[in-house]
């Protein structure tokens, strides 16, 4: 590196944990732990965008030593954070790819649902409409869609929702079987989920499921003295019992979802509980409902953040043992850091995901169906491109000044597109409150410091990992 160059400082977060020191580079992803003399050097530069070496010499040379400071300008060098100031440099947040048409497709199936859980967004299904099902022709018709929209994808992913799908599974069959046929017709990898509560799974079910691979999803918010509060039928009853014995009757590798609620915030209890029922993997997430019965705030949140942080105790200690913990919120970050992503949006809302209603029409968010703002087209036209760039526009994190100074940006994506509608200001921009994003800064600092771990204790673990994951970089759950 020559001393009297220019540099400019691509933005950067140190920080310091149990005695060692990190750094993470913003805007490419990078992580990693540094030395005395790279500490120095990128603390000196963290409230800097320009800078040459002979500054950097001139500031720590004497404190220590010039050949200490050169090692740590050439790490800097290395990890990407000094680039040459004229460079032309584009950040991520403007490199969204935006390909026509979409490869991903939820189809709410049932606008109806068997319980009447407290919290529910989506209110029983029906999204601010009436109750009723998807036909198998629309829905056969939407899965045509999806194939004839994909363009040069080489994998597509069929989601099955609701309310409730299980309480239509002639749509569910009539478009899993339209998208294995079209899948093998095209040469297209196929994927296929479906998110239910679990209460009306059967044995004949849960094969034809197993038959056709399809991921299982089942919302189920812990212990049935958490859950049942939470998450009832109609008359009342709670709905554990029902869920946990469907699950274990059938031997499903479910999944697990969570959703957390003020009422519901011992995250590590309500974790550990569902694996040892056998759930495959569990993951959580909070609630955003406009409810101050449910919505957690600040308070709330730091309970949330203890239990993510006696987790992420259970997943490196497992890992370095031997075996696995299946906490896939932690897990996705993980994956995110090691494969250095970077992304300029939080999911594929608007990109890649059409969330289909039962008439058809199109949304960007499986969440937001009926909201119009989030309206991208029907199944009669397809994505509506204009509404699609509008939505884009709108919702990218670069219209939130929030965004432009937070070190996690990159790693959160701006932000849930459906808590910012709900939690943020009714008549300002379209923004995650200040204290969930604190909140999910510090759930990703909980990553970078159990990647830290596992990179120490078992860096074999983390060769294995996907390198492309595809998990959405915001809490998981439904």
């Amino acid at each position: 590196m020559v001393a009297t160059e220019r540099w400019a400082v691509r933005p950067i977060y140190p920080f310091e944990a149990d005695g060692r020191r990190y750094l993470f580079v913003v805007e490419s992803a990078a992580f990693a732990e540094l030395g005395e003399e790279s500490w120095a050097v990128a603390d000196f530069l963290a409230a800097r965008k320009r800078a040459t070496g002979l500054e950097v010499l001139g500031a720590l040379g004497s404190r220590i030593g010039d050949d200490a400071v050169r090692s740590g300008l050439d790490e800097m060098s290395r990890l990407g954070v000094l680039v040459p100031a004229d460079l032309p440099w584009m950040p991520p947040d403007a490199r969204v790819p935006v390909r026509t048409g979409f490869g991903s497709l939820t189809l709410h199936v049932a606008h109806d649902c068997n319980l009447r859980c407290g919290y529910c967004y989506a209110e029983y299904g029906r999204y601010g409409g009436e109750a009723g099902m998807m036909s198998p022709e629309t829905a056969v018709l939407l899965v045509d869609r999806l194939f004839d929209d994909a363009a040069d994808r080489r994998v597509v992913h069929v989601t099955f929702f609701g309310g409730e799908p299980l309480l239509n599974m002639p749509a569910v069959y009539a478009a899993a079987e339209r998208a294995e046929s079209l899948a093998k017709k095209s040469g297209r990898e196929l994927r296929m989920g479906l998110t239910t509560n679990g209460t009306l799974l059967t044995s004949e079910i849960a094969a034809w499921l197993r038959e056709h691979h399809i991921t299982v999803s089942v919302s189920l918010d812990g212990p049935a003295d958490v859950n049942d509060r939470l998450r009832p039928y109609a008359d009342g009853r709670g709905s554990y019992e029902a869920v946990v014995d469907a699950v274990r009757r059938t031997g499903l590798r479910c999944v697990a979802r969570v959703t957390l609620t003020r009422r519901s915030t011992d995250v590590a209890r309500i974790v550990r509980h569902l694996v040892d029922v056998g759930f495959h993997e569990v993951g959580v997430a909070p609630v955003a409902t406009g409810d101050a019965r449910y919505d957690l705030g600040p308070a709330h949140l730091e309970k949330v953040l203890v239990g993510y942080r006696a987790l992420a105790v259970d997943f490196v200690d497992a890992i370095a043992n031997g075996r696995s913990f299946p906490f896939s919120n932690l897990r996705a970050m993980i994956e995110q850091i090691h494969a250095g992503e970077a992304r300029p949006m939080p999911c594929g809302a608007g990109l890649e995901l059409a969330a289909a209603s039962m008439d058809g029409e199109l949304y960007a968010c499986h969440r937001m169906l009926g909201a119009p703002s989030f309206r991208t087209g029907s199944l009669a036209s397809g994505i509506d491109e204009p509404a699609r760039w509008k939505f884009l526009s709108d919702h990218h994190p670069r219209n939130r000044p929030p965004c432009e100074t937070c070190w996690a940006r990159f790693l959160c994506g701006g932000g849930c597109h459906h808590m910012a509608h709900v939690l943020g200001p009714k008549d300002g921009p379209v923004e995650i409150p200040e204290f969930f994003c604190d909140f999910l800064r510090a759930q990703f600092r909980i990553g970078l410091l159990a990647y830290a771990e596992i990179a120490t204790r078992a860096p074999g673990w983390l060769d294995r990992l996907d390198p492309a994951p595809t998990a959405c970089s915001q809490p998981v759950g439904f």
